[in-house]
């Protein structure tokens, strides 16, 4: 599957970050088709790249609920997800939000 800019980025912030163990279209539940962007399976992290906030996406309507179930399996199954939009992550925002945890 083609990587989106906000995806090749936050996996670059993650290696310079210190992360090891990346892996893209991860699937943390096999029972389940859910794909996350990025995973750090050995540290528990699952990754999404929100992209379509201006066109659906993501936060469309049908979407919000199935991404709601999703996130919500993940919590409780003991991963920690984390989400950004691809703006957020092209700006750097997502790595300087790991940075302030990392200290």
């Amino acid at each position: 599957m083609k990587r989106t800019p906000a995806q090749i980025l936050l996996g670059l912030h993650l290696k310079e970050l210190g992360f090891k163990g990346i892996v893209y279209e991860y699937r943390a539940n096999p029972d389940r088709r859910w794909r996350w962007d990025l995973a750090i399976p050995g540290d528990r992290l699952l990754f999404e790249c929100n992209g379509g906030q201006f066109h659906g996406g993501h936060r469309r309507s049908g979407a919000i609920d199935l991404e709601d179930e999703k996130h919500n399996w993940a919590v409780m199954a003991g991963w920690r997800p984390l989400q950004w939009s691809n703006l957020a992550i092209l700006r750097g925002e997502a790595k300087k939000f790991l940075q302030g945890y990392l200290k």
